[in-house]
């Protein structure tokens, strides 16, 4: 899903898919996007200082915290803001038809 939202409908070809850490481990973007949803979304885990954590809970280093994070941004972000954008278009769309 998000190879076909990054490549085909934004035409963002500069990112791997899948996503590697440095050390060549694969990160798994749905884990990622879990342990964040439950630690309480990433402003949340953004303003307690908690990439560190969500790195830890992911089979990574604490260190691979801030790395964790630009992952959530250039990878799920995109597409939570991307989904959000079509989801209030759709309803702005549906109220000018009825």
């Amino acid at each position: 899903m998000v190879d076909r939202l990054l490549t085909k409908k934004l035409g963002v070809m500069t990112r791997p898919i899948p996503a590697y850490a440095s050390n060549n481990r694969k990160v798994s973007l749905l884990d990622l996007y879990l342990v964040v949803e439950r630690e309480g979304g990433h402003q949340r885990v953004t303003e307690n200082n908690l990439w560190a954590m969500v790195a830890k809970e992911m089979g990574f280093e604490y260190s691979d915290g801030e790395f964790m994070r630009l992952m959530y941004t250039m990878y799920l972000d995109v597409l939570i803001h991307y989904h959000k954008f079509k989801t209030i278009q759709t309803n702005v769309h549906d109220k000018e038809v009825t």
